[in-house]
């Protein structure tokens, strides 16, 4: 009996030690996770703040892609006027050069009727003096329209860059959309990993728990069992002591050389 409790007390020894061990994991772990956990909030943190950004960056340019539309529908506009301008203007220049060519024709023809009037001859000095600030007008008009058509090369040049960058914009945007998405995703992922692996801690901090109750459950009967055997060792020592004194006595009266 003495040797089965022995053994008990190995065996206890040896699960005392298993608990302890799988204790200091359980907290490790717990330790860790907790601070994973911090770690993946943070992460979600940043990522939903990059997402409103993102958000906001996508509503700017929404705005920049509406003033681009409205720039480009007034290009238009300024292209149709300014073609209207060009057809009018080489309308009137037609005009003006053939009544140019007829005051001079009607100027020919008279001077050879009436030999040089001198109140015809004003006359004709009057339109054609009213010719000259026609024609210098249309120079004008014409200096004016070049450059409102350099203008509109300049504004389309520079929408046109616009335009551009707004897509490489869009690009990056998109770009960092899928970024953010992946990183998410990540994210998620990791925090599922982690649920799975504290419900797995939880199970083994249980299970230790359990192991450790039984444990006191054992101590207690190990020590139910020894406290049962030195009892019966007390009893039994009295009847050892008169057991060794009897046969000490027998010895005695009855020596080994002679037959009792």
């Amino acid at each position: 009996m003495q040797a089965s409790l022995t053994f008990k007390e190995r065996e206890l020894d040896r699960m005392r030690v298993e608990i302890s061990i799988k204790t200091k994991e359980v907290s490790v772990a717990s330790f860790e996770f907790e601070n994973k956990s911090q770690l993946l909030s943070q992460a979600k943190e940043i990522v939903e703040r990059q997402e409103d950004e993102i958000e906001a960056l996508q509503r700017a340019l929404k705005e920049k892609e509406k003033e681009i539309e409205i720039a480009t529908a007034k290009k238009r506009l300024e292209q149709e006027k300014l073609r209207e301008t060009e057809a009018n203007l080489k309308k009137q220049t037609e005009e003006w050069l053939v009544a140019q060519e007829e005051v001079s024709k009607l100027q020919e023809e008279t001077g050879k009727r009436l030999g040089e009037a001198n109140e015809t001859m004003e006359d004709f000095k009057r339109v054609r003096k009213l010719l000259t600030d026609v024609r210098f007008e249309l120079v004008s008009s014409r200096e004016a329209l070049l450059s409102s058509r350099e203008q509109m090369g300049e504004k389309e040049v520079l929408l046109e860059k616009q335009l551009e960058e707004l897509k490489e914009q869009r690009r990056s945007v998109l770009s960092y959309m899928k970024s953010l998405r992946d990183a998410r995703g990540e994210v998620e992922s990791e925090r599922v990993k982690l649920r799975v692996a504290e419900a797995k801690n939880f199970t083994l901090e249980r299970e230790t728990s359990l192991q450790k109750e039984l444990l006191e459950d054992l101590r207690e009967e190990l020590k139910k069992e020894k406290s049962l055997l030195e009892e019966a060792m007390r009893d039994v020592s009295p009847i050892q002591d008169e057991l060794d004194k009897k046969t000490n006595e027998f010895q005695v009266s009855c020596p080994s050389s002679t037959s009792c």
